[in-house]
């Protein structure tokens, strides 16, 4: 019973090292990164709470320090992915009018060395979105993906060997398009103007931003992410942002890109649709993304199967329903 306790003591210290230390200001890459892992330290705390009561005396000092850090902890975690829960009834907006335009879009991170196109190909020529925004290209899965570029009339790629390539698909009409490299001139981004029906455009914003890591601190995702954020607040104009992110829905930078964007993420009252790590189902959590502005609505947003990267794609179906 002692290794046992022991054993609970040191979960509870993982929990409690994992759940404060994000509360501190800083773009320092170890502590950003314990944004990722909340549902996994909810889980976590409680399993260690209830551990500690059923095999450590309550006369312990021990036992109550590690409750009075414990308990707070798990409020916390809970509260930040409360919303994200499938219990809270999604944002509403009116329904779209039968005429009105209608959007798929399916956006995918490949893992470069994945060798495994024939999956991907597969899920695009099923689902056949209108917009498909896929990152970690290099030149062989340009080459891979060809067939399925051939079918749109507007392709960007710009394939790379550092993990940071992306292609872009659609087939609305196109009234602008432009890679960028907003942060880092090896890390692009892709801003493009789309048209749904006559006066009604849109920008679509393909994301993928240096993760943070035990040694790479976060400053250049969190700048690029509120990059893109403040110009979609001074254009005003209606918006889809999607990709890897390499952020989580509840984190600091996430929430202040939403706030500053005014952009609604379609998985609030839905789920997690936790996209990564997809190999290992107990360290998984959402990496990627879809926003949009108030002139959408989400009809619907699915995680899609494994495709031999470490991501699972994603694909939604977007009304346009104009401005409230």
């Amino acid at each position: 019973m002692a290794a046992l306790s022991v054993a609970f003591f040191i979960l509870a210290a993982i929990v409690i090292v994992g759940s404060y230390l994000p509360l501190i200001p800083t773009h320092a890459g170890i502590v950003r990164i314990c944004d990722f892992p909340r549902p996994q330290l909810l889980i976590g705390g409680a399993v260690a709470l209830a551990g500690l009561a059923l095999t450590t005396s309550w006369q312990d000092p021990l036992f109550w320090i590690a409750a009075v850090l414990l308990i707070p902890a798990l409020v916390l975690q809970a509260l930040r992915i409360w919303p994200y829960m499938p219990l809270l009834p999604p944002p509403t907006r009116p329904p779209a009018k039968p005429e009105t335009r209608k959007l798929s879009l399916l956006m995918a991170n490949v893992r470069r060395e994945n060798r495994n196109a024939d999956t991907l190909v597969t899920l695009l020529k099923q689902y056949d979105p209108d917009i498909a925004f896929i990152v970690e290209i290099d030149d062989w899965w340009k080459d891979q993906l060809q067939p399925i570029a051939d079918r749109y009339p507007h392709v960007t790629a710009l394939p790379q060997d550092n993990g940071y390539g992306l292609l872009f698909m659609t087939r609305l009409p196109l009234e602008a398009c432009e890679i960028r490299h907003l942060v880092r001139k090896e890390i692009p981004s892709l801003r493009a103007k789309l048209s749904l029906e006559p006066g009604n455009s849109f920008w679509f914003y393909g994301l993928h931003p240096e993760p943070p890591g035990p040694v790479q601190d976060a400053e250049d995702r969190d700048a690029e992410l509120l990059i893109v954020a403040r110009e979609m607040r001074d254009d005003g104009e209606a918006s889809v942002v999607a990709g890897d992110l390499n952020d989580v829905a509840w984190s600091r930078t996430t929430s202040s890109f939403q706030r500053i964007s005014s952009s609604q993420d379609p998985r609030r009252g839905r789920g997690l649709y936790a996209t990564f790590h997809a190999d290992y189902w107990f360290a998984r959590w959402p990496l990627d993304h879809l926003f949009h502005t108030h002139e959408f609505a989400t009809k619907e947003i699915e995680v899609l199967p494994h495709i031999g990267s470490d991501h699972f794609p994603v694909f939604a179906r977007l009304s346009y329903v104009g401005e409230p």
